[in-house]
C-alpha cells in the first residue's frame, strides 16, 4: 500500500518491535511460569490498532517549501543552547549532588538522590532540554550541512549522554545513541544495503551488547552484599516469570565451561529476557483487583516533580503501585496502570500526533529529530515504556523548540522583507 511506503518509519517501527519480541521469545530457552491471558493479548492488540487508526485517519497539511533546511542560525543557536544545558547539568551532578567518576554506579545513584534537594528549577529545566542532544545531529543530517565547527559540536553532543550512563550504570544512553545513529543515517542518507553496511551494523550491535553487559556486571558488583554476580543475575527478578530452563542452569553450573563462555552466554540470555519479560510482567498484574489507577502519575511523574520544584506541590514521591516494583511492564502495562482501558484513547491520540510530526517532517527539518525519537518509542512498545520518566522530556522539549523556531522564522522573514 502507498501509505505504508510513504510512512515506512511509522509502520516499520511498529512491525519491527513486534517481530523483535516474537523472534527473541521463540529462541529464548526459558519456561513461562504464567500463561498469557486472553485479556493481555486483546489489550495489546487493541493499543496497536488504536495507534494505527489515529495515524491513518488524520492528515496534516504539508508545505511545498522547505522552511527550515537553510535556517542555519537556529541550528547554531540550538547547538550552543544544548551545550550550555549540559554544562548546567554537570554543575548539578558534580558540585551540587557530589557524584564522582571515581565512585561506583550505586554510590553515585545514592549521592544523586540524597542531594537532589540542592537542585533548583534551573537545573531541572536544563535536564529537560539536554534530552534534545540528538536534535542538531538529525537536523544537520537531513539538511545536509557541510562539515564545520558546529557539526563537530553536534557529534560531541551525541557523546555527552554516555558520560551520565557510565556515572549511573545506565545502559539506556548507549542503546539510544546507537538507534538514533542507525535510524537517522539509513532514513536520511539512504546508504546501500550491502555486506559492508550490514557488517558495520552487526559489529556495532555486538560491541553494544558487550558494553551493556560490562555496565550491568559492574553495577551488580557494586551492590552491597554482592558475592556471585553471575548467580545474582540468573536469579534476578526477570527470572520469576521467565525462568531459565534446566539446560541453561546446567550450562552455568558446568565447571568444564570457561568463565568467558558463561559470560557471553549470560549476555545473550539477559538481553533476551530484557526484551521479552515486560509482556509477562504486565500479564502478571492485569487482573489484580487492588491495583491502583494512578491517572498518569506512574508514567508522567516528571510533571509532578517539576511542580514540586516550583513550590506548587509540597511533597513528591514516585507513584508505583505495581507489586513487582522496578521491572519493565511494556508501554501497554505502564499506561494500563495509569488509565486502564482509556489507554486506547491515549494511543489513538499518540498515533494522531505521530502523523502530524511525520507530515510536517517532509518539509521541515525541525520536526525530523522527534520523528526519529517516536520511531524508537514504537520499537520499544512491547519491551518497555520509553515515554516514562525522563523519556517524555524530548517530546516536551520539542514543543518548546517548535515555538522558538517559529519566532526565529518570523524574525528572519521580517528582516528579509525589510531588506
Amino acid at each position: 500500500m502507498k501509505i505504508i511506503k510513504t510512512y515506512r518509519l511509522f509502520f516499520g517501527s511498529l512491525a519491527f518491535g513486534v517481530l523483535l519480541w516474537l523472534i527473541t521469545f521463540f529462541f529464548l530457552p526459558v519456561e513461562v511460569t504464567e500463561d498469557i491471558k486472553p485479556k493481555t493479548i486483546l489489550f495489546i492488540v487493541s493499543c496497536y490498532l488504536s495507534s494505527v487508526l489515529g495515524f491513518i485517519l488524520f492528515k496534516f497539511k504539508t508545505s511545498t517549501v522547505n522552511t527550515s533546511t537553510h535556517n542555519t542560525s537556529f541550528f547554531k543557536f540550538l547547538t550552543l543552547f544544548l551545550l550550555f544545558c549540559f554544562v548546567l547539568r554537570w554543575i548539578d551532578l558534580f558540585f551540587l549532588r557530589e557524584i564522582s567518576l571515581s565512585n561506583d554506579a550505586i554510590t553515585n545513584r545514592n549521592q544523586s538522590a540524597f542531594h537532589s534537594h540542592k537542585s533548583n528549577i534551573i537545573f531541572v529545566i536544563a535536564s529537560l532540554f539536554k534530552s534534545l542532544y540528538f536534535f542538531p545531529f538529525v537536523i544537520a543530517l537531513k539538511s545536509k550541512y557541510r562539515f564545520n565547527f558546529y557539526t563537530i559540536l553536534v557529534m560531541l553532543l551525541l557523546l555527552f549522554p554516555l558520560v551520565e550512563g557510565l556515572l549511573f550504570g545506565s545502559r539506556k544512553p548507549f542503546f539510544e545513541v546507537f538507534l538514533i545513529l542507525i535510524i537517522s543515517i539509513f532514513y536520511y542518507k539512504k546508504p546501500n544495503i550491502n555486506l559492508k553496511s550490514i557488517s558495520v551494523v552487526l559489529i556495532s550491535a555486538i560491541g553494544l551488547l558487550v558494553i551493556s553487559a560490562s555496565i550491568l556486571f559492574s553495577r551488580e558488583e557494586s551492590k552491597e552484599g554482592s558475592v556471585d554476580v553471575r548467580n545474582e543475575i540468573i536469579n534476578g527478578k526477570y527470572n520469576d516469570l521467565l525462568k531459565p530452563n534446566d539446560q541453561v542452569l546446567n550450562y552455568f553450573e558446568d565447571e568444564s565451561i570457561s568463565s568467558a563462555q558463561k559470560d557471553y552466554a549470560l549476555i545473550i540470555l539477559q538481553s533476551s529476557q530484557y526484551i521479552t519479560h515486560g509482556v509477562f510482567e504486565y500479564n502478571h498484574i492485569i487482573d489484580m483487583p487492588d491495583l491502583a489507577v494512578t491517572k498518569g502519575m506512574y508514567t508522567f511523574y516528571p510533571f509532578r516533580k517539576f511542580f514540586n520544584k516550583l513550590g506548587f506541590i509540597t511533597e513528591f514521591d514516585n507513584v508505583n503501585p505495581s507489586p513487582r516494583k522496578f521491572v519493565y511492564l511494556t508501554a501497554f502495562g505502564s499506561l494500563y496502570i495509569d488509565f486502564r482501558w482509556f489507554t486506547l484513547l491515549f494511543f489513538f491520540l499518540f498515533g494522531m500526533f505521530q502523523r502530524y510530526v511525520y507530515d510536517k517532517s517532509f518539509s521541515s527539518s525541525i520536526h525530523s529529530p522527534i520523528l526519529i525519537y517516536l520511531t524508537i518509542i514504537n520499537v520499544f512498545l512491547p519491551i518497555l515504556n520509553y515515554m516514562r520518566g525522563a523519556g517524555i522530556y524530548p517530546i516536551v522539549g520539542f514543543l518548546f523548540v517548535l515555538i522558538t523556531h517559529y519566532y526565529f522564522l518570523k524574525i528572519s522573514n521580517e528582516k528579509s522583507t525589510n531588506t
